[in-house]
């Protein structure tokens, strides 16, 4: 945020929001790749039928 002020953001209001606009958008984009790739094949690697199979 202060290198923000320093090189040309004259309000700290301006500062915080670009701040966390930049930190949300990654933060978004690993729980949307989770959401709709890594969960669908955890869900279905153990599902019932292959719980059965395993032996502990």
């Amino acid at each position: 945020m202060n290198l923000r002020i320093e090189f040309g953001r004259e309000y700290l209001e301006e500062a915080v929001f670009e701040g966390a606009v930049s930190r949300l958008r990654p933060v978004l984009m690993t729980a949307t790749f989770l959401t709709l790739f890594v969960l669908p094949v955890l869900f279905a690697s153990f599902s019932e039928g292959k719980l059965r199979d395993m032996r502990l």
